[in-house]
């Protein structure tokens, strides 16, 4: 028995069953926002309603280049971390759209003007930075759409 659970032990290792995906941030090649949609809800009914703002073609906004500069800074500078199942509130919830060579990826966004966290539905991962200028930058970004 004990050679069982130890051969099946190092099998789980080896294969990295257990180790946490890495994902690196690639280039994406447009921002949208989708204006008026807050939904709020869990993660999965977040992603719910984003495939749904999909198949309806909802309202989306482009970002400029410059605001697309900043995004994009602001992923590749920050470390992603594993996004778990969690609620999100009605109040300063944004939708966005990146797409990265014509793929879309789903997003969630919100800030404060203090913190600002943005989420990666599709990849389950997350950034966030607190107490900095970057952070009311991209919370202007967004409210202002």
């Amino acid at each position: 028995m004990k050679k069982i659970t130890l051969c099946f032990c190092s099998v789980i290792l080896c294969t990295g069953a257990f180790s946490q995906k890495k994902l690196t941030p690639f280039e994406y090649d447009s921002i949208f926002v989708f204006p008026g949609y807050n939904q709020h809800g869990t993660t999965a009914e977040v992603s719910g309603n984003h495939r749904m703002l999909d198949s309806t073609n909802h309202i989306k906004i482009k970002l400029s280049n410059e605001e697309l500069a900043i995004f994009q800074s602001f992923i590749t500078s920050k470390k992603s971390k594993k996004l778990f199942q969690m609620k999100y509130g009605a109040n300063g919830i944004y939708y966005l759209q990146f797409y990265s060579n014509g793929n879309p990826h789903r997003f969630v966004a919100y800030g404060d003007g203090n913190s600002f966290s943005l989420h990666d539905i599709d990849a389950m991962m997350y950034y966030e930075t607190h107490n900095s200028p970057e952070a009311a930058k991209l919370t202007e970004i967004i409210k202002k759409h």
